[in-house]
């Protein structure tokens, strides 16, 4: 699992396919209504929600944590459990700086036995390369205290 994760996060940014299946994504993610002029304000969470991952997407971890975490608390709030999984992961990997990538990992890799990630493709992939991008930076502390 560990190397397809690690496959995952280092071939998907670099896709000419992915752009356009994050904007699927994120259109998929939008409610019907019209993108307000400041997103970040909305109470709908599935905007809060690709808000967020617009910046998570331009590596602005800063911006986008704390709209994972509004989108995250509404979705339980309402019951979507799916939903509120993908802007959790969203959330811990915007905060990833903070934390150790270590404990990290092992959250992600004990949560992809989750049922609701399992029986899901999109959220499945979600954290795989969540895990993929924190293993990475696992690696890349290792390789440089002992490089």
């Amino acid at each position: 699992m560990f190397v397809a994760a690690l496959g995952l996060a280092a071939v998907f940014p670099f896709s000419r396919y992915v752009f356009p299946w994050l904007r699927s994504i994120n259109r998929g993610k939008l409610s019907s209504h019209a993108r307000p002029d400041h997103p970040e304000n909305s109470t709908d969470p599935r905007v809060l929600l690709t808000e967020a991952n617009r910046g998570y997407w331009l590596n602005n971890g800063p911006r986008a944590a704390p709209l994972y975490a509004r989108a995250e608390s509404q979705f339980r709030s309402r019951g979507d459990a799916l939903n509120e999984l993908y802007a959790k992961i969203g959330r811990l990997r915007s905060e990833a700086e903070t934390m150790s990538f270590v404990e990290l990992s092992r959250f992600l890799g004990e949560r992809l036995q989750n049922p609701i990630v399992v029986n899901d493709a999109e959220l499945r992939l979600w954290y795989l390369a969540a895990k993929g991008y924190t293993d990475i930076e696992i690696d890349y502390q290792t390789k440089s205290v002992t490089g």
